[in-house]
């Protein structure tokens, strides 16, 4: 299979690829090497951001980079998400790797079974043509609809649309949240599946909080970031 990737990434070479080896190694079913990045490089930490491109180029046959003059996340994922060209795109941040062999056909089969389905009837309380993506599970407190940018699958006509409404001064994810007074009802109604759907069952892990706890730098604004910001020692 042959399917569109974004991810929004960082001056961590050896971070990224520990996730694109994962990545190619346990999503069984897609051909990497035929399939396009796109990647979003903000230039933080100080380093070689060809290293970086470098890393995308070994795992990924076509690599779209931008590299900002300076760093935003929120910025990072606008222009990742209004890149993809196919229906569905796989999202897949710098710093996560795959604890267990999974298949994108099984992904793509839930989305738009899910869509397919919203065309024909309504379930009460949960409307089915919110849904707009299928993460993969990280965390076992999650279970609810919220959508995550922990790696998954989204419709790409949904994050076109995402991307145009995002706000560059607020975190993404809580533009996407109830509560934090900064979502569009776009983002705060829209909903995701979680793979596996059973919540104890974690097949991803975050490799980036190890990282970030050992440089010189903290989320600046912690989760409500939109970069990083160097520790004055």
């Amino acid at each position: 299979m042959i399917i569109e990737f974004t991810t929004t990434s960082t001056i961590r070479p050896e971070v990224l690829d520990e996730t694109y080896g994962s990545f190619s190694h346990d999503i069984v079913d897609v051909d990497f090497k035929n399939s396009t990045l796109y990647i979003n490089i903000d230039p933080v930490p100080e380093g070689d951001i060809q290293k970086v491109i470098d890393v995308a180029k070994k795992y990924f046959g076509k690599v779209v980079s931008n590299v900002p003059s300076t760093p935003n996340f929120t910025n990072a994922l606008k222009w990742c998400w209004k890149q993809p060209t196919g229906d569905f795109f796989f999202h897949l941040e710098d710093d996560w790797t795959l604890r267990k062999k999974t298949t994108m056909e099984e992904l793509i089969n839930k989305l738009s079974g899910i869509i397919e389905n919203a065309n024909k009837y309504k379930i009460k309380n949960r409307m089915l043509d919110r849904y707009v993506a299928v993460n993969l599970r990280a965390y076992d407190f999650i279970n609810d609809g919220r959508i995550c940018l922990s790696p998954g699958l989204f419709l790409s006509s949904w994050a076109k649309q995402a991307a145009e409404i995002l706000d560059p001064l607020h975190n993404p994810e809580r533009q996407m949240r109830k509560g934090f007074g900064i979502g569009k009802d776009f983002l705060i109604n829209s909903r995701a599946l979680h793979h596996p759907h059973n919540r104890n069952n974690i097949i991803i892990s975050d490799i980036g909080r190890k990282w970030l706890d050992k440089s010189e730098y903290k989320k600046d604004g912690n989760m409500a970031f939109v970069q990083w910001k160097k520790v004055e020692k």
